[in-house]
């Protein structure tokens, strides 16, 4: 297609022009910003841009529904909440997409004010209208009007450029550094911050988090061990108040703030003073907690230290080691259930969860493994139901047998002296951990002598903040 160039004189907001004068019904023409290195082509059915200085280093084309849709003008979202005032519905669907611009010569321009700016007129024949309140309330619809879209060319190649659009919204999962012992101790982690430290400051609280993140878990220290009451009021314990510091407290049958202490007769493992496996918690919820606390209040016996163990690090020897069992646990659903004292849950996972496209967890494989990214793994043996015989991958008995052979390579794994990281909890310490991808585990500890007074040995608080991650 030949273009004629236009010498127009230049406006602060126009750079060049290049236009195609017999395809104006369409609207065809070029814009170009050459201090900016940015060309957008109007076409047809949307605009291509080309940003190289922006991230765009190919043509990017977008089409006019999806911009209508991300206009973010006073009359398409809601001033205070900046949600939409419309949905995606609600946009005309045209057998000729420039039949939504107006028909004049430049219906897109391309203007300069801080950055360049993308500048769609869309006409007022095909005004956006919200398709709920012209049902229920008619007379409250606007006249319909022309619209004009402005969109600075770093929020649009925010919304193509996939590095910057997962930056953009906090890509959690990139922060992640598998490891083990040895990596720990190398850089002298997991992190330790104070309780008065974050109590007083959002950086502290910043550090605590990034290494939360990045390690899967963290540990605070120097907290008052008193009050340790449950009910919000001035005798709630502090744990509470960490666990608001990163989100809400999210309540489950425990309560909002729960115990551990070993009581005889209890209907939980973890309030005996045995050896508790390698685990995570709830994980026959739908949606098990991804952050846990646990406060030591009260530790008076020998033993009962706390082990960690990273399973996304366990994974990931499995796809360099045994690819087949990868595959199998990433792909097999394990049942998971708590039956006693009433309550009833039941769920099934897989061990390894892969995120998918659809996901927000999408993107490129976690490190130089190239293994898929993983949102969680579920593993928790104590509340592990008998396979479900129903389910793919477990109908028959050679199906079994590669599931049992692909389980064993995994659970032998997590518990590897190279891989477990040993922390005997003192009063005051709070650990802070990612229930979705640390196990974690406790050895077995001397009975609590002055239990039959009342009086407990060994006694933890524990939350479950809810927390937003990449899920």
């Amino acid at each position: 297609m030949s273009c004629l160039r236009v010498h127009a004189r230049r406006l602060p907001w126009c750079r060049a022009l290049y236009r195609t004068p017999h395809l104006r019904l369409f609207h065809a023409y070029t814009l170009r910003d050459g201090d900016a290195n940015v060309t957008v082509n109007v076409g047809q059915h949307g605009v291509q841009v080309h940003a190289p200085s922006y991230g765009l280093s190919e043509p990017y084309e977008l089409d006019y529904v999806w911009l209508r849709d991300a206009c973010r003008a006073p009359t398409s979202v809601q001033a205070s909440t900046q949600q939409k005032l419309f949905h995606t519905s609600d946009i005309p669907l045209l057998k000729d997409p420039s039949q939504l611009l107006e028909q004049v010569p430049r219906p897109v321009e391309l203007v300069y004010t801080t950055e360049p700016e993308l500048v769609v007129r869309f006409a007022r024949e095909h005004a956006v209208e919200n398709a709920f309140t012209r049902l229920v309330s008619p007379a409250s619809v606007p006249e319909a009007t022309a619209h004009e879209s402005r969109f600075r060319l770093s929020y649009l190649t925010r919304q193509v450029h996939p590095a910057q659009y997962r930056a953009h919204h906090g890509d959690v999962l990139t922060l992640g550094q598998y490891w083990d012992a040895a990596m720990l101790r190398a850089h002298q982690r997991p992190e330790t911050v104070a309780w008065d430290a974050i109590k007083a400051n959002d950086e502290s609280l910043l550090r605590m988090l990034t290494a939360l993140l990045r390690d899967g878990f963290t540990f605070v220290h120097a907290m008052p061990t008193h009050p340790t009451g449950s009910d919000p009021g001035p005798t709630r314990a502090l744990v509470a108040a960490l666990a608001e510091r990163i989100g809400e407290l999210r309540h489950t049958f425990y309560g909002t703030l729960w115990d551990v202490q070993s009581i005889a007769s209890s209907r939980n493992i973890a309030y005996t003073n045995v050896d508790l496996g390698l685990h995570m918690d709830l994980c026959y919820f739908q949606n098990p907690p991804r952050f846990q606390l646990l406060h030591m209040l009260r530790k008076r016996v020998q033993g009962g230290e706390s082990m960690f163990v990273d399973s996304f690090r366990v994974a990931e020897q499995l796809w360099v080691e045994d690819r087949e069992a990868f595959d199998i646990l990433a792909s097999t659903p394990v049942a998971f259930h708590y039956e006693n004292a009433g309550e009833h849950y039941y769920y099934t996972h897989p061990t390894i969860e892969l995120a998918h496209d659809v996901e927000a967890f999408a993107g490129p494989p976690h490190g130089a493994s190239g293994m898929p990214r993983i949102v969680a793994v579920n593993y928790s043996p104590p509340f592990q139901a008998p396979l479900p015989l129903h389910a793919p991958g477990l109908r028959t008995r050679k199906e079994r047998e590669a599931f049992y052979r692909a389980f064993e390579a995994f659970a032998s794994r997590t518990m590897s002296p190279e891989l477990m990281y040993t922390h005997a909890l003192e009063e005051g310490e709070c650990v802070v951990f990612d229930n979705r991808r640390v196990l974690h585990a406790r050895r077995g500890f001397d009975w609590d002598a002055n239990e039959a007074s009342g009086e407990v040995g060994r006694w933890l608080k524990g939350a479950y903040p809810v927390a937003c991650t990449a899920g």
